[in-house]
Formats: structure tokens, sequence, C-alpha cells
């Protein structure tokens, strides 16, 4: 029996009560006795333990408990196991000691959720190795990666009381891997609150902004769906059916993404809101033509735009995801997305794949989303793969579009948008892709980097003398080709660097010349590369000869070394946005990105690198995150200190209508009356309209919005503001 503190015990026992209330499926006597011997282990384990926040830990495992039951729809074996995912962190338990108490499946389940120990993962790959192997688990039994969605859905739900860097590092890892995971699951609604909530501690302004906008708007919006809806109640009833019609506005982060993508202002995202009809179906009569018979009922009443229909009833996402999409035109001019779903469908959109095996039945054929889990555990249980590379290609394919394909027999292959013939050959086999020399798509012969569109019927066509080509790797997106061509190059590479290693031995023992490091040191940076590894490829691969590297060896002129090192050192900075000063680094050893291109007063983090240089991004910064995600330890939060030693490039996006002397009087507002360098200025002009960007120099954010502001009052000017994708990497 357990000895409970008090106070703690008074909140943990209340917290466990609500849990068991929650839970319908937990409600047999045999599944409540296993959650309350789960309840009072994981109490045991974590007694005297408390959150950075200052609460009981055991209100952790709880919390993820009730998430796992009320918002996944999981049960009792579910529950226990989020009760307990924490309990291996803590000295003096083991998994031996879990599948004692709660059997194998609980202990299996508990195992994929601990992290890896750290003695056997370097620190910079920690992460990568660890959701790597939660990934693993997906095959075997999904709940592991769904209970471990929970767990960082309530970290984020609960970050507030946390100091600045672990919000920033929490937010970047949920919003680069953990939503994403989540959006690939299904997951929808769990995967929008994580964007929101990971948009809002890593760009606050922009959160709270966006978020004041659209709720400002709240009021006209409600008017609205209740007009547009009301003739589509009065249809649907009079054909019998049952239903529920809500409205749906656009989450914060995907309106943010829509602004970035689009590179418009708020004031132009005009689809903010969407309608859903759920409809419970009708004995004996399919889910798919009562959708399409709503989809008339809607369609009639108002005009709809064909080229944006999407079809996901007669085949589904990849994800599971089923419904029928329509847009169409509403009586006041704005266009309306209608999704039709049935109470399954939508179930399986809210819930993901608990909901999707809910439904599934056991003699039903394997679902997208069940091929995506298999061929996933495929590329990941490859021991000879770099984490972190391997996790890079992987989230590259969580997001994106996807379209279906045919082989030459009519099987439908589904592929991310964007995908090759070459990801279609290493799709249906390995060989077919290392060997393909091109493709026969509806009769027409193309090269292996054709890009692939829906309804393509596709032909691979191979040859046995065909070998992988690295070259390949810039126009393969799947992650299971780039995995398999990785390997495959690797095994290629060891060869033509074993090659290169003996050209190089060959050549001291005929110069007579000792091979030490400070030789090495000589060679590689007078030939301007970055490893003895790389000169063994080069030379190998014959991209630089004997001769060159006997030139280097002979020479003897010292200070030429060390001029030829600063010179290089100078000209490795690539400038994507020229530098007014011709440098942005100033005193330690810092610099500006140049994927995002921050300005002092921007909420920026910094990139600590191997060279001890530090770069400053835009805390909400694609690359960064993914750098942060990968190597967590290297972020640092930097501050913004006020001089104008410096200037900063920024760029400005403008609409109107054009009139003489305009953009005569924008330049001199900018470079006489605030005395602002420009870098760049390009303006386009369709009849009465113009489109144009400037790129200016500015000290902070401060003088930007004030330069701005000033332009906006200038006759003709109908939209201004920063662009956010200067050089924005992602």
């Amino acid at each position: 029996m357990v000895i409970f503190n008090e106070s703690v015990s008074l909140l943990a026992e209340a917290a466990y009560a609500n849990l068991v209330e929650s839970c319908p499926k937990c409600q047999l006597s045999e599944d409540l006795q296993l959650l309350r011997q789960a309840y009072e282990y994981a109490y045991k384990a974590h007694l005297g333990s408390y959150r950075a926040s200052g609460e009981p830990f055991i209100l952790h495992p709880i919390a993820v408990a009730k998430i796992c039951v009320t918002e996944m729809g999981l049960g009792a074996n579910s529950a226990v196991s989020a009760l307990l995912h924490d309990v291996l962190e803590t000295d003096g338990y083991t998994i031996e000691d879990i599948q004692a108490k709660f059997g194998t499946k609980i202990a299996y389940i508990i195992d994929g959720l601990t992290k890896l120990p750290k003695e056997i993962v370097t620190e910079s790959n920690e992460q990568a190795e660890n959701f790597r192997k939660l990934l693993l688990t997906l095959s075997d039994d999904v709940r592991v990666v769904l209970i471990k969605l929970a767990a960082r859905l309530h970290n984020i739900r609960t970050l507030e009381p946390l100091d600045t860097g672990t919000k920033i590092k929490t937010a970047g890892e949920i919003l680069e891997m953990y939503a994403p995971l989540a959006h690939r699951l299904g997951l929808n609604a769990i995967k929008t609150e994580m964007e929101d909530l990971s948009f809002k501690y890593l760009n606050p302004d922009a959160y709270f902004d966006l978020k004041n906008k659209i709720e400002a708007d709240k009021g006209n919006r409600k008017e609205l769906i209740s007009l547009f809806t009301n003739p589509i109640k009065e249809a649907l009833e009079r054909k019998g059916y049952k239903y529920n019609i809500k409205g749906r506005t656009k989450s914060v982060y995907s309106v943010w993404q829509k602004m970035q993508r689009k590179n418009v202002p708020f004031d132009e995202v005009f689809d903010l809101f969407a309608i859903r009809i759920v409809f419970e179906p009708k004995v004996d009569v399919s889910e798919k033509v009562q959708s399409f018979e709503i989809y008339s009922i809607v369609t009639e009443l108002y005009t709809a735009s064909t080229s944006r229909t999407r079809d996901w009833v007669t085949h589904p996402k990849e994800n599971g995801y089923e419904a029928l999409h329509a847009t169409v035109l509403a009586s006041g001019g704005d266009w309306v997305e209608v999704q039709i779903r049935s109470k399954r469908m939508d179930e399986i959109a809210e819930r993901g794949y608990a909901a999707h095996w809910k439904y599934k039945g056991s003699d039903e054929k394997e679902s997208g989303l069940d091929r995506w889990i298999r061929r996933t555990s495929e590329i990941l249980s490859n021991p000879d793969a770099n984490a972190i590379e391997l996790l890079d290609d992987f989230k590259l394919n969580l997001f994106t579009s996807e379209i279906m394909v045919f082989t030459p027999k009519g099987k439908i292959v589904t592929l991310p948008k964007g995908a090759t013939v070459l990801d279609f050959a290493f799709e249906i086999h390995t060989q077919l892709g290392l060997n393909c020399i091109g493709a026969q798509i509806n009769s027409k012969l193309v090269g292996p980097e054709k890009e692939l569109q829906t309804g393509d019927k596709i032909k691979i066509l191979t040859s046995a003398k065909q070998q992988p080509e690295e070259a390949w790797l810039k126009f393969v997106i799947t992650a299971k080709a780039k995995a398999y061509l990785k390997a495959a190059l690797k095994i290629s590479e060891f060869s033509i660097r074993a090659q290169g290693r003996k050209m190089l031995e060959t050549l001291m023992v005929q110069m007579n010349v000792e091979a030490d490091s400070k030789l090495f040191k000589k060679i590689i940076t007078d030939l301007n590369i970055r490893s003895k590894e790389q000169l063994y490829d080069l030379l190998g691969k014959k991209l630089i000869s004997e001769e060159t590297v006997r030139k280097v060896i002979t020479a003897t002129n010292n200070g030429k070394f060390i001029n030829y090192w600063r010179l290089q050192f100078r000209s490795n900075s690539p400038k994507a946005l020229p530098s007014e000063n011709d440098t942005y680094k100033v005193g330690f050893p810092y610099s500006i990105a140049k994927c995002c291109s921050p300005i002092p007063g921007d909420q920026v983090i910094g990139i600590k690198h191997d060279n001890g240089e530090t770069v400053i991004h835009l805390s909400d910064c694609k690359k960064a995150l993914s750098m942060a995600t990968a190597r967590p330890q290297t972020i640092v939060k930097p501050k913004w200190i006020t001089d104008k030693l410096e200037s900063f490039p920024a760029k400005i996006q403008l609409k109107g209508t054009d009139r003489p002397a305009l953009i005569n009087e924008i330049t001199g507002l900018i470079s006489n009356e605030w005395d602002v360098k420009m870098y760049s200025i390009n303006f386009t002009v369709e009849g009465a309209f113009f489109d144009g960007s400037i790129g200016v120099y500015v000290h902070n954010i401060k003088d930007l919005n004030n330069l701005i502001s000033d332009l906006s009052r200038l006759k003709g000017i109908s939209s201004i503001h920063r662009s956010e994708m200067v050089q924005r990497a992602g």
C-alpha cells in the first residue's frame, strides 16, 4: 500500500477520479483495478518530484492519460500506459518490473516511450535517435506514438511558467516533429493546437496580433454563417437527413502560413472560415452516395468552383482522411469552403488513427495509412542511416499534399506532390529505383527526374548497367527514395574514397614525404576543402588531379598559406543580400542569418555552430527550428543592444494604383527624407495597378515600421508591409 503525502494526494486523487469518470472504456472491474494499480505505482515513483511549474509531477501522467481517453478515444490499456510512461525515467524502476506487474504488452509500450540511455547516443543526435526509436514502434503498436503525442500536447499546454529558452526549444521541437506527425496520423485537432501554441511561444507578437484580428471579425462571421447555412438546413431537412452544421475558423498558424506562402497581409486572406456538414448515414445507402447527394444540395443553392472541388471519399488521403470538399460562392460574394463528412468520417478526421483502428475490419485491405506506417518502419529500421539526415528526409514527407498515379496494371500508388519518376521507381521496388534510366508516362518517354501528375500511368525503364548517381538526390523527395539512394551511394562512395586514399599514399611515397597533420592541414586549406575524406573523394572521382596535390605539397611559402587562408575565410561568407558595411560581424563571433534576415527589434534565437560562431535567426525561421530540433543544446537566446552602428537589410512589399511620378515619390521619400539606402527595387505594372518590392537598410524594427507608415500615406498605395519572405528558408 502506498503512503500518500496528504496535500499532493488530494490533488492527485481528484485528478485521478476525473480521469476514471472521463473514460467510458475503463469501467469494467478488471480495467478499473489495473488502472488503480498503475496510478498507485506511478504515484510512488514520482513522489517528491515536481514540474518546473511547481505542481506535483504525478499530475502530468494523469493529464496525459485523460488526453488519450477523451481526445483520442483510446481505452484502458492506453490509459494505464500513459500513467506509467515516465516511470522508467526515475531511479530504481526497470522494464522488467513493469513487465512483471503489468504484462508484456504494456511493458513494450512503456519501453517505446522511454528515451535511449545517454551513454549510447551522442549529444548532437540524441533528439533524432529518440524520435527514430519512437517511430519504429509504429508498425507494432501505434499506441506508443499516440501516447507520446498526448504527452507532448500536455507539455505545450503547460509551458507558460518555464523560461524563454525552454519555451523556444520545446515549441520548436513540437512544431518541427510532433505536429507534422499528428497531421500524418490524422489527428487534426491535436495538430492544430500544437501548431498554434508553438507559434505563440516562437513568435508571440505575430501570434497575438493575428489572434486579435481573427477574433475582432467573429461577430460578422457568425452572421454570415447563419445566412449561408439556413437554406442548406432547410434542404437537408426536406431530404430527411440528420445532421450537424458548424462554422470553422482557420487556426492562427494556418492563417500565418498562408500569409507567408502568398506574401500577403491579413486583410488579403479571404477564406478565413469553412462550413462543415456532418451527417448521420441512412441505412442501406452508401456514405459515398449520400455525400454526393448533399454536395448536390449545396451546389444547387450556391455556384461551385469546379477547380476547387476535392473528392477524398472515393480516394481517401494517405492519413485516412475522408470528406467531400466544395468551394462555393455565397450571396455576399465571398468564397466559402463546405466540408461534407459522415459521422464516421468526422471521427477519423478529428481522432485520426485511433478512430481508423475502431472502424477497420479484420478482413479489410491495407489502407494508405497502414502502407505509410509500414514504409516508415522499413526506412527507419536501417541501423546504418544517419539519424539526423534520416529525420530531415522523413519530415519532408509529413506535411506534403498528395498525388495519385497508376502502375501499368492499374494499381493506384499515392506519392507526395512533387514526386518524380525516380520516387515512383523506389516506391515500387528498391532495385527498380537503383537501375532506373527513365519511364514511359502515358506512352511518352521521359527521364528519371520528370515530375509526376495525378492520373499518370507509369512504366519504369531500367538498365542493368545503370548505377545510382549523387545528382539523383536533387530530384527525389520521398523519404524512402532518399534513404535507399543514400545507402547505395554510401557503398559506392566507400569504394571511391578507398581508391583516392590509395592514390594519395602512392603520391607521397613517390615524393618521399611524411603524411603528418600539418601537411594535411596545408593541402586542405590551399585547396579550400573541408577534410581528408573530401580530399580522398575528389581524387577518387578525378575531380582534382594528383599533379595539383603535388604542387601544393612542394610549395614552401608559409606567408602564402596564411594570406590565402584569410582570403578564403572572407570569401566563404556568401552574401544572399548585399551588406552596407560589407560585413555583419561585430565584436564577438556572431552573424545575421541570410535565410530570414532579422533586424534589431525582431524576436530572435541564436544557433551556435561548431566553429564557435552564433548565427542569429528569426524565432520562427524554419531553418533555425530544424537545426535546433536536431541539436537543442545549440540554442542561445540573444538580446539586441540598441545602437546605430549597423544597418540591416529588410524588404518592403507594396501594391496600389499607378500614377505618374509615383515611383519617384517613393524613392525620394526613402532616400532624401529618411536618408535610407536601398539595395534593390523591383516594380511591375499591369494596367492601372502596380506590384513592387524595395530592399532597404534599416537600423531596427522601429525605423522600418516608421518608414512603412510614412510610405503608406502616399497617394496610390493601397497595401504595404514588410515582406516576411526575405530569403526565408523552408
